[in-house]
């Protein structure tokens, strides 16, 4: 979208009378909220009559219907009149308007969210009381909330209806309201503060709408081998730093959270040396990372939570007295809420200290956990990182350990965490059960030879795409993607699924073959276990037929974005129909997709996502930026280049 089209109506609400001269007269397109402004009759004519174009409102005065009149007679562009506010005198209001060729905007604010079918009917009686532009704002608590306003946005009424939602959950409801049709939307300036909550600067909303990185020329490549898992990476650079001895890494690709853990191991002091994809590390033991934590003062995980997760434990049981350390992100990690981490630890005797944010890197580790733990309890429904943290950390310091996790979620996760761990030397057993019990013996890590398998995150990606490819009218004889199955990684379930829905597929060692089949079917699944694959599964909804249902939505509020929110606001850019429904995503199949600007919220499973979803497009979307993929999958846009 170009600068010049972008429609925007910037919302004043106070201000000195000749402030407000200045603005009315440079802005192209201005609201007067005259009930908040103080504006009696005589000083909306001379504001008005200075505007190129003004919207007049005055919801809340009992002068109003006064106000409206001079403003009309002045030559405004439009009055903006609340049906339930001025009920008494709207018909004379909106004849006054009529005859004077000024528009008419009749609207209704909600501080809750109706139903869609009650904002229909009060859109339908907006039009029947003879409004030009039909206004309808609803007030969002939740992504789910949001959205309803956005299903105003009819054929028959483009270009008439101005809905979203307000508060900040609602604030990406604005950016998509512009999108999907309406004729503006509200902007502050940026000295004066917003009108309503979630009201974006006009900064903000031009800066959201130019997305610059072209999709064209990308292409699916016949095959594709993904990069090393950074799961597995991150947990073995990690193991192996701990560890007593020289361990050997094989198979290991570059990507950002890897790099991340690579650094932190070096700035702790341990000898790594790496030779193309192999890796060697000069472990640490058990003392010699106590003394290196003691000496350091600052930790940086990069922007991996997963490092962040894992450290935080290690820290804290390790930090000598009378040191502290701090751990602190990059990115958006900052952004993440690490509040249930951090209560944890202080159960377990640690005094930790949030240094901007509550509940947030940066945190200061000022004081250590006792040394007597032996058994941990852990709220496992927010993340299995927190379990793979501590269930490392008691390996390396405790000889016997006992771990319960209650609402154990994306459970393969754990199970890596402990393959890992007894590669390394230690022993655990994990039992089922109303809660997930984990018997633990450790004490003291070895060095172990690991070889690294394909990341299943990566790769779906691609399997998601071949599906989709094969299904079309235009297929190739074969796509194939090269990753080793059975690997503790949940991601590969996409596998299974694609099946499931109608794909061919066909698995010969590491080697998963697509080949032509029919449409894909519209599909139910629980994405609770492996939140990650929710984002790639949307895509394939968005091209198989019928309803897909998606369960698991909450647990995607917390990743590198409200990734949730980031997911559905493409989804709907694009032109999809989605909706929310309790833990569910819902997706119908076969919406006509067209571009539109894109926004990654720098998450880089939102980059992927996207890109899977534009090549089979005839018009392709823009994205703000490609950059975040390198957190995972640095040579993405590179193999879709070739």
């Amino acid at each position: 979208m170009s600068h010049s089209s972008i429609k925007y109506c910037l919302s004043l609400a106070e201000g000195s009378q000749e402030e407000l001269l200045t603005l009315v007269a440079e802005e192209p397109f201005v609201e007067l909220r005259c009930d908040l402004l103080g504006c009696d009759t005589c000083g909306v004519r001379h504001l008005t009559e200075g505007a190129r174009r003004a919207i007049i409102t005055c919801h809340n005065s009992a002068d109003s219907k006064s106000v409206y009149m001079a403003a009309i007679e002045a030559g405004c562009w439009a009055v903006d009149v609340d049906t339930e506010r001025a009920a008494t005198s709207l018909r004379e209001v909106v004849e006054m308007a009529k005859g004077r060729g000024v528009r008419v905007i009749l609207s209704r604010h909600f501080d809750y969210t109706p139903t869609p079918e009650e904002l229909q009917h009060h859109t339908h009686t907006a039009f029947e009381m003879g409004a030009d532009i039909a206004k309808i704002i609803t007030t969002a608590t939740t992504t789910a909330e949001a959205l309803v306003p956005l299903t105003l946005y009819r054929k028959e009424w483009s270009g008439s209806v101005v809905a979203f939602a307000m508060g900040e959950a609602g604030r990406f409801s604005r950016r998509l309201s512009l999108l999907l049709g309406a004729p503006y939307t509200y902007v502050c300036h940026p000295s004066k503060g917003a009108t309503a909550v979630g009201q974006p600067t006009r900064e903000e909303l031009e800066g959201s709408l130019e997305c610059d990185f072209s999709l064209d020329g990308l292409h699916l490549p016949a095959s594709v081998t993904p990069p090393s898992s950074k799961s597995e990476a991150q947990r073995t650079i990690i193991l192996a730093m701990l560890a007593e001895g020289t361990s050997h890494i094989h198979g290991y690709t570059p990507c950002g959270d890897s790099e991340a853990a690579l650094a932190l191991v070096r700035a702790l002091g341990a000898e790594v040396s790496v030779r193309g994809s192999d890796i060697r590390i000069e472990g640490l033991g058990r003392d010699g990372l106590r003394r290196a934590i003691g000496r350091c003062g600052v930790i940086s995980v990069g922007e991996s939570a997963l490092l962040a997760r894992l450290m935080l434990p290690i820290v804290a049981t390790l930090l000598p007295e009378g040191a502290s350390c701090t751990i602190e992100g990059e990115g958006t990690l900052p952004r993440r809420n690490l509040a249930l981490d951090f209560e944890l630890l202080r159960s377990m005797g640690a005094q930790l200290t949030s240094l901007k944010a509550e509940g947030r890197l940066p945190v200061r580790i000022d004081a250590g956990a006792r040394e007597d733990i032996q058994r941990v309890e852990i709220d496992g429904s927010h993340s299995s990182q927190t379990t793979s943290g501590w269930l490392v950390a008691l390996a390396l310091t405790t000889p016997k350990a006992e771990i319960g996790v209650r609402g154990a979620t994306s459970r393969p996760y754990i199970d890596l965490t402990a393959e890992m761990l007894t590669r390394f030397g230690a022993k655990v057993e994990i039992t089922d059960g109303e809660r997930l019990h984990i018997a633990l013996r450790g004490g003291e890590l070895r060095s172990a030879e690991m070889s690294l398998r394909g990341d299943w995150s990566s790769a779906a990606y691609f399997a998601a795409a071949y599906a989709i490819a094969e299904s079309g009218p235009a297929v190739r004889e074969e796509y194939s993607v090269r990753c080793e199955r059975e690997s503790h990684q949940p991601d590969e379930q996409i596998i299974d699924l694609l099946r499931t829905i109608g794909a061919r597929v066909e698995v010969e060692g590491e080697v998963v073959r697509f080949l032509p089949s029919g449409p894909l079917r519209g599909f139910c699944f629980d994405a609770t276990d492996c939140p990650d694959l929710l984002p790639t599964l949307a895509i394939v909804a968005l091209y198989a037929v019928g309803t897909s249902r998606l369960r698991g939505a909450s647990r995607l509020t917390n990743k590198e974005s409200n990734r949730l929110e980031s997911l559905v606001e493409g989804l709907v850019a694009m032109g999809a129909s989605v909706w929310i429904e309790d833990d569910e995503v819902i997706i119908e199949g076969g919406s006509k997709l067209h571009a539109a600007p894109l926004l990654t919220h720098s998450d880089h499973r939102m980059a992927m996502a996207l890109t899977i979803a534009a090549l089979f497009m005839s018009e392709r979307p823009r994205l703000d930026s490609g950059a975040c993929v390198s957190k995972s999958f640095g040579d993405f846009f590179e193999i879709l280049g070739r």
